[in-house]
């Protein structure tokens, strides 16, 4: 069988020289090729785009195709023709996509061209919940007719599913977000240190909220790990510049993927600030390599509260403070949390796990 991911922003994952701003979309889309990659029963291609040339490359048995993304460059009509002879010529069996986008129109009609199957893999909650198709206009528009096109809609949680319009639920399956878990550390080995942030440099992610705990927590050490956005490349700009002013905190512009896990490893809690998310690949990256999650706002399916892995301050800015006093300050209570976090990813999130059910919806349709 024959599978194609599509991510324009997903090249940096194959080669990490390269200097595109991804995200947690983009890296699911390239642990779960990596994994079926392994399987001969499955030859994996990705589409994607280096922002240099079209030049074809094989990273660990994945045919990787660039195509330029920018419909501007050509006319829309001219780019639905190249992006049509692209993916005739890869003629994969079942094209896959993630994240709300106009191109998951265009995927979907292409594919019901090219009689091939199409599956969606929700990356947001506006992915489900009308918000994108009703703030984007046209773009709004076809990706909601991608939605009724797709022969599958992969959902990331419950909430998700049951976000989804009545008509649309029946195609949906859920797939949890899928890491390698290394062996958890032994407690006399840990030794973690500061509070770690990861995000992307967006309004919706909440950075400056960040930037406030760090000036009230002084004496502890604050680690912001934030991109710039390709849409917002001046609200980057403003958060490095406040974050350059605050002694406690150190700010990182860009940290490869392969670099990144450290990070989490050594790390004694993990803070999000966003306002919303899907299902956040920072707090899987976090859980694995025990480490407590403390939330401003985002709680997905519930699974920091229900399965005490951390806090979640319900958009409470007062609570978040406390919750990061109470992780910080009481280590019996911080290395419960830590043994929880890891059994946590261990139990829903394994890689080989969550591609296993993966591979049991594509091979039994």
């Amino acid at each position: 069988m024959k599978i194609c991911f599509i991510d324009w922003f997903a090249y940096p994952l194959f080669n990490p020289k390269s200097n595109i701003v991804f995200g947690g979309a983009q890296i699911q889309l390239y642990l779960l090729a990596k994994e079926l990659a392994k399987n001969k029963n499955f030859k994996i291609f990705f589409l994607t785009d280096n922002q240099k040339n079209n030049q074809q490359e094989v990273f660990d048995q994945i045919k990787v195709f660039q195509m330029f993304r920018s419909p501007q460059a050509f006319g829309y009509l001219g780019f639905f023709v190249q992006f049509l002879a692209q993916l005739r010529q890869i003629n994969a069996d079942i094209f896959i996509q993630r994240a709300a986008s106009a191109e998951t129109g265009l995927i979907a009609l292409i594919c019901w061209l090219l009689r091939k199957k199409f599956i969606f893999m929700v990356a947001h909650i506006q992915d489900v919940n009308g918000d994108f198709m009703k703030k984007n206009g046209w773009r709004g528009k076809l990706f909601g007719f991608g939605l009724i096109l797709a022969d599958r809609i992969v959902c990331q949680t419950r909430d998700q599913q049951r976000q989804l319009s009545k008509n649309l639920r029946g195609k949906s399956v859920i797939v949890p977000l899928a890491y390698p878990i290394k062996p958890r550390l032994r407690q006399q080995n840990i030794n973690k240190q500061g509070i770690l942030w990861v995000a992307r440099a967006e309004t919706w992610k909440n950075p400056e909220l960040l930037l406030a705990l760090a000036a009230k927590f002084p004496r502890e050490k604050f680690t912001m790990i934030c991109p710039p956005a390709e849409n917002n490349p001046d609200y980057f700009k403003i958060i490095k510049a406040k974050a350059k002013q605050i002694s406690n905190l150190q700010f990182i512009a860009w940290v490869p993927f392969n670099k990144i896990d450290a990070f989490f490893r050594k790390s004694r809690v993990f803070v999000s600030t966003s306002f919303s998310e899907g299902f956040p690949n920072t707090f899987i990256q976090a859980a694995k390599n025990m480490t407590p999650i403390v939330s401003y706002q985002v709680d997905p399916d519930k699974i920091i509260s229900q399965n005490k892995l951390g806090f979640c301050a319900k958009g409470d800015e007062k609570m978040l403070t406390e919750y990061l006093k109470k992780v910080l300050r009481n280590q019996k209570f911080w290395r419960r949390l830590s043994d929880r976090a890891y059994q946590y990813a261990v139990g829903h999130h394994d890689l080989s796990e969550v591609v296993d059910k993966f591979k049991s919806i594509v091979l039994n349709w």
